[in-house]
């Protein structure tokens, strides 16, 4: 599933709902029920504190959630002024409560969430204020693709860990990012036919 900007306030809601388990319902039920790998959210313009709390309750139904954040998106910089709170794509940590806080230290490091840092200083030709960045720009859309195509994780996909000063973790993109993901998308080499009899011993 994919979400961008204001579809985050459909996606992430409903996913809370649907990702609590029924009365009886085990976790492979609900896994089937909710047949979900990957949610992927692109700048996404819901508040971040709900934004929180709903991942809280699907987490754990599907394999991976992330999302794309540039920190300098002007849509997202404008309504976090009209509604006076920060985005989900342009967060604020300090809104967080302690335990809305060490839930997203856990999640990101061991439940499957990515934050994953879109910054134009790092991105050749990335405008400063994108917020279409998950589309026009070929790294950030090339790196989606590595994730839903060939569900590959961010290490795999030429992404880097970081970690931030409240502790949680996330990922860059590296300045040789355009190589890295050229070589994901890489066919394989093919392989030489065994001749036959080749296993046989020379006399």
């Amino acid at each position: 599933m994919l979400a961008y900007s204001a579809g985050a306030q459909i996606a992430s809601p409903g996913l809370a709902k649907l990702g609590q388990a029924r009365p009886g319902e085990s976790h492979e039920q609900l896994r089937q029920r909710l047949p979900l790998k990957h949610v992927y959210y692109a700048a996404p313009d819901i508040d971040t504190r709900r934004f929180v709390d709903d991942l809280g309750r699907y987490i754990n139904a599907v394999e991976r959630v992330s999302i794309a954040a540039n920190l300098n998106d002007s849509a997202l910089r404008f309504a976090s002024v009209v509604h006076r709170a920060s985005r989900a794509g342009r967060p604020n940590p300090t809104e967080l409560d302690a335990e809305q806080s060490g839930f997203m230290i856990e999640a990101s490091r061991n439940l499957g969430f990515d934050l994953i840092k879109v910054d134009p200083n790092e991105i050749p030709k990335l405008p400063l204020r994108s917020h279409a960045f998950w589309y026009e720009d070929p790294w950030v859309s090339g790196d989606l693709l590595g994730l839903l195509l060939l569900n590959a994780d961010p290490q795999r996909r030429g992404l880097d860990a970081q970690t931030a000063d409240h502790g949680a973790r996330y990922w860059r993109f590296p300045p040789d990012f355009g190589d890295r993901v050229a070589r994901l998308f890489a066919p394989a080499p093919p392989t030489k036919p065994t001749a036959a009899g080749s296993d046989q011993t020379t006399r």
